[in-house]
Formats: structure tokens, C-alpha cells, sequence
């Protein structure tokens, strides 16, 4: 405190000399005493302004360091955190890319992953009692698309394509029908309609209900709404409502029993193309109104797609997978019922519109083959 009170006794000495020198340059060149005044009134000024400054910045120094020296023990404690982290990374690194040492920790890690997944179970099972829904993901192949995917330098023997071919009679196992070139077929088929969906459903809701519980329905005022099949089946499809004919509803199956009830009505697709293989057990099924706008029809868990039209009729658009965009064109057909579309999920992507030659309830059968 004292040598703080030197300090400012100091200043004020300095400030009166130079006062006093004012003053006396002011007399010698023959000034005024008014601009004298006023000449001292400015440095006076100045001077207040300098120290006022000072004083400021001194006590803004002595907030900002207490904060400072807060701040270190975090910034320290996250330089520790960094450094660890790359460490670990660095480590496993060497370990992965040193072949003895992978070979070695594979070998004994094989010991552990069936234990190790029976304990996890067995942790699991309280939140599946919480959350019985979780069960669904079981049954999926794919949790996550990756929107991003790319096939680079994919062949696309879709360029000559230039109409969805209907090979009715045609024998579809000829070389020249690979799988580039979508077709589609007659079949000797029931019609399936949405009144028949609703007696499928009334004599095996258990299965239904437990297995192929949801569905999504999507209309004018709502996009996209979860529902149930029991509160769909109750209900009329009124094809002269507004809203019921422009509404669609997504129905998927992918376990094993819905699925096998689904098959034992539909049918199994006949004149399979050479190039499918082992069939796949999701089913969907696309229920659709005279009006029902365009939608894209989801990823299906093979590559080889059928859609087997059960009653009214869609136009099917196939576009070109982005990889083959600039070699291949869109093609359409009207689809009608009891016919099957035959297309390969590798070269193109389905979209479903409404038909101007339907009035009626479209039931559309998706399914696919490896």
C-alpha cells in the first residue's frame, strides 16, 4: 500500500511540474491568460484519461489472471486426456499391423467370445423385459443404409435397356436376358385384394399381431404414421373418399410364420430369372388407393426385386442406380394384376405411381432373392 501511495504522490508531482512548464511556456509566448487556461484544461484532460486508462487496465489484468489459473488445471487434465488417447490409438495401431501379435490376441480372444456373448445376453435381459420392441431389430439385416454406398467402376449392362420388356411366353432363362434387363411376366394367379387381406389377417391375427405388428400408412394429412394391422383391417377402404384414395399403406414381414402365411395366398413367383438365387424371407406388401401418390419402394434385403401386382394397377418407374445414371435411361410400365416386374436392385431403383386406368384398392406383393 505504501509504495502504491509513493506511486501516486509521484504522479502528482510530475503533474505539477508540468503544469508549471506549461504555464511559463505559455507566458514566454506572450499567450493569453484565457488560452493558457484552456491549453491546461487539455493536458489536464489527457492526462486524467491516461491514468483513468491505467487504472483500468489493471484491474481488468487483475480479474482476468484468478480466471486464468482456474482454467489450467482443466486445460491440463485435457492435454492428459489427448495424449492418452493417441497412445491407445498409436498402440493398437502397431499391435494391429504387427501380424505375430494380431495373430496371437485373435487366437486367444476366440476362447472369450462365446462366454462373453452368454453374459451379455443374460444382461440384456432385463431391458428387454422393459422394452420388448427392441426384439425387431433381431430379425433385420440391415439396421443403418448407408446413403453414401458406391460400387466404383460398376459394369451397368443396363444401357441398351431402353423399355421394361413383357416376356410372357418367352423363355426367361436365355443368356439375353441377364440381369440388366427388367421384365415382366402373366402368372396364374388369385387376385388378392384388400378384402381378402382383411379375412387373412381375422383368421391369423395372433401371428399377425405378434410377429408383423406395425405398419405405415401414409395419407394426404399425415405422412408416414405408424398404425397397427387390427386398426386397419376394421375399417372400410372407401375408394370414393378423398382422403382414403389417396392413401398408402406400407405392410412389411420379416419373420418367418407372417411371412409363410403371406406365401400360402400370394403364391411363390413363377419363371424366377436364371440369376436369382435362395429367396429371401421379407415380404412386403403395398396397399394403395386409385389415387395414392409416388413413393420409392424401400431397399429390399436381396438384389433381385419382384413385384407381383394382386389386384388394381401401378406404374412402375425404374431410374437408373446412381452409378449407372449417365450410361442407362428410366423406364416405366403399367403394371397390371397378375402380372410380376423382374428388375435387379444392383442397376436400377423402383418407384410406385397411381394408374389413371384403376378405380380400385392396388395390393402389390414385393419380395426378393439373393
Amino acid at each position: 500500500m505504501k509504495s502504491k501511495g509513493k506511486h501516486k504522490d509521484s504522479n502528482l508531482s510530475a503533474y505539477k511540474k508540468k503544469l508549471e512548464n506549461v504555464r511559463a511556456f505559455g507566458l514566454e509566448s506572450n499567450l493569453s491568460e484565457t488560452e493558457i487556461c484552456s491549453v491546461m484544461d487539455e493536458y489536464m484532460k489527457s492526462f486524467m484519461m491516461k491514468n483513468s486508462l491505467m487504472t483500468e487496465g489493471t484491474a481488468r489484468t487483475s480479474r482476468l489472471l484468478p480466471r486464468a489459473r482456474n482454467s489450467m488445471p482443466y486445460l491440463k487434465n485435457f492435454l492428459i486426456f489427448l495424449a492418452s488417447f493417441l497412445f491407445s490409438v498409436l498402440i493398437m495401431y502397431i499391435v494391429l499391423q504387427h501380424k505375430p501379435t494380431q495373430y496371437f490376441i485373435q487366437s486367444k480372444l476366440q476362447d472369450f467370445i462365446y462366454p462373453g456373448m452368454k453374459v451379455l445376453r443374460k444382461l440384456s435381459l432385463p431391458i428387454i423385459s422393459l422394452f420388448p420392441s427392441l426384439t425387431n431389430f433381431y430379425d433385420e439385416s440391415c439396421l443403418v443404409v448407408n446413403p453414401f454406398f458406391r460400387v466404383p467402376d460398376m459394369p451397368c449392362p443396363c444401357e441398351d435397356v431402353k423399355a421394361i420388356l413383357n416376356l410372357t411366353g418367352e423363355d426367361i432363362k436365355r443368356e439375353q436376358y441377364h440381369s440388366g434387363v427388367p421384365f415382366m411376366v402373366k402368372v396364374d394367379k388369385e387376385e388378392i385384394s384388400f378384402e381378402n387381406l382383411k379375412v387373412l389377417y381375422g383368421n391369423h391375427n395372433t401371428v399377425f399381431d405378434r410377429d408383423a405388428s406395425y405398419l405405415i400408412i401414409s395419407s394426404p394429412s399425415n405422412q408416414g404414421v405408424k398404425s397397427t394391422p387390427a386398426s386397419l383391417f376394421t375399417l372400410e377402404w372407401d375408394t370414393n373418399d378423398k382422403t382414403w384414395s389417396s392413401t398408402h399403406v406400407q405392410w412389411r414381414c420379416n419373420r418367418m410364420e407372417p411371412t409363410r402365411l403371406l406365401r400360402s395366398h400370394f403364391g411363390v413367383p413363377e419363371k424366377e430369372p436364371s440369376y436369382a438365387a435362395g429367396v429371401t424371407i421379407e415380404k412386403l406388401v403395398m396397399m394403395d388407393g386409385p389415387r395414392a401418390p409416388s413413393y420409392h419402394l424401400p431397399t429390399t434385403d436381396g438384389t433381385t426385386v419382384f413385384i407381383q401386382q394382386s389386384s388394381g394397377s401401378r406404374v412402375i418407374v425404374l431410374n437408373p442406380a446412381n452409378e449407372c445414371k449417365e450410361k442407362c435411361s428410366t423406364v416405366s410400365v403399367e403394371l397390371p394384376p397378375g402380372h410380376i416386374l423382374w428388375f435387379s436392385w444392383w442397376y436400377w431403383r423402383a418407384s410406385s405411381l397411381p394408374s389413371p386406368a384403376t378405380s380400385s384398392v392396388s395390393v402389390s406383393y414385393v419380395g426378393s432373392y439373393l
